[in-house]
């Protein structure tokens, strides 16, 4: 329940921010940023094991995880969840936002909807950490404020509008768990 609370939680952030950045199809960002997690199900799954150890390096190390999960197991969640997406033959929109929005630098084709799920999924991870949103919003790549024309006061604008939809939206998704 806890992942798909994240997951709403950061698509709900990215549909806000699309809004905010005049993009017509925000729709289409929900959705990217329901999904830019979904490799970590896999590797839940599959390499256990492997995943607390990634976990360990990274919190000893104070990296962040998916550098971790390329050190102990050569590729990160995020490849993973655009592999799984190729495979399931989702449209690029969608798996080039999982895959470099740890990274969006490296986005191409869709840039603006990376750096919106970027600084959504920081949102998310804040919110699901219980950390201070504005803190977190220091580590969005400066690469993510340029594109999208935000700034950490418009990202941390919307965190009240994300959170008071969270609830409703993941009680939808898991009617027998109780949404926090």
């Amino acid at each position: 329940s806890r992942f798909w609370r994240r997951s709403v939680c950061c698509g709900i952030a990215a549909k806000e921010l699309a809004a905010l950045c005049n993009v017509l199809d925000s729709d289409r960002l929900f959705v990217g940023g329901l999904l830019r997690d979904i490799g970590h199900l896999l590797m839940y799954q599959y390499a256990a094991a492997k995943v607390v150890q990634a976990m360990e390096l990274a919190a000893a190390q104070q990296a962040p995880l998916y550098k971790a999960e390329r050190a102990v197991l050569g590729v990160d969640f995020a490849r993973i969840g655009a592999d799984l997406m190729r495979q399931w033959q989702l449209p690029q929109t969608l798996w080039e936002v999982t895959e470099y929005h740890i990274e969006p630098v490296k986005s191409e084709a869709f840039a603006l909807s990376t750096c919106i799920v970027h600084i959504a999924a920081i949102i998310a991870d804040a919110d699901d950490q219980g950390l201070d949103v504005a803190d977190a919003l220091q580590h969005v790549a400066p690469h993510a404020w340029q594109v999208t024309g935000l700034s950490a006061s418009v990202g941390a604008g919307i965190v009240a509008k994300t959170v008071e939809q969270v609830g409703g939206i993941t009680q939808m998704i898991l009617p027998s768990e109780r949404a926090a």
